[in-house]
């Protein structure tokens, strides 16, 4: 990754932008789904909270899957960039790397805020998101873990799709729930899309066979850059 990309991708915390839509797509038979729509409604609820001062609702759930949604973003923008699949011990030290940055980047924001207090301890942090990580991998671009860290869903607490957006949920058959979930600015929340499936989305509902769209943009990416 070049420093300027890199710079690009880490000036920020928490992650604002979603541009893969497809990779929330059924979060009540997606288990990595649910993750990646409860770290993307934490990382929504972090930065509510740091803007209106509401320092109790900045928890050890928040945390955790703020600082996951972080450096997943981080780990997604690699895919263009690795010129052949990773092994399995690559793909744990690239990733863990990027979720000590994330954890770095959001306990540097609450330090600097005043509320040095709010960050929960390291190892608890890293552990999370490990497992999370491991969850929500993607093959060709990722690894395949050897031996995944089981993750407790317990931890996702209040931001579990399958709570959080139970009523929505419950009320759209499994064809609905394969719409975009998206932000709508107007109305400063997350909405359902109306619109039919695009064509890089997928209703596949098996967690290691991630949108092939996506994946096949990021290996014709690498593969381009090894003509050049």
């Amino acid at each position: 990754m070049s420093s300027e990309h890199a710079q690009a991708i880490t000036e920020h915390f928490p992650r604002t932008e979603y541009h893969r839509l497809n990779y929330y797509v059924d979060p009540v038979a997606r288990k990595s789904a649910r993750v990646l729509w409860a770290a993307r409604d934490a990382s929504a609820e972090w930065v509510r909270a740091t803007e209106a001062h509401d320092w109790d609702a900045v928890d050890a759930a928040m945390f955790n899957l703020a600082v996951f949604d972080k450096a997943y973003e981080l780990n997604q923008a690699q895919w263009p960039h690795r010129m052949s699949s990773p092994t399995p011990d690559q793909w744990q030290k690239e990733s863990n790397g990027y979720i000590y940055l994330a954890y770095i980047l959001a306990g540097r924001q609450l330090r600097d805020l005043g509320h040095r207090d709010r960050i929960p301890p390291r190892d608890a942090v890293l552990d999370f998101c490990r497992a999370a990580m491991d969850l929500c991998y993607t093959p060709l671009v990722d690894a395949r873990p050897l031996d995944p860290v089981p993750l407790d869903y317990q931890l996702l607490e209040k931001y579990d799709p399958l709570v959080r957006h139970k009523r929505q949920l419950d009320a759209l058959s499994h064809d609905t729930r394969s719409e975009a979930f998206v932000s709508d600015h107007q109305r400063n929340e997350w909405v359902w899309t109306d619109e039919a499936m695009s064509p890089g989305r997928t209703t596949d509902t098996s967690d290691s066979n991630p949108p092939r769209a996506d994946v096949a943009a990021a290996v014709g990416a690498r593969r381009g850059a090894a003509r050049v």
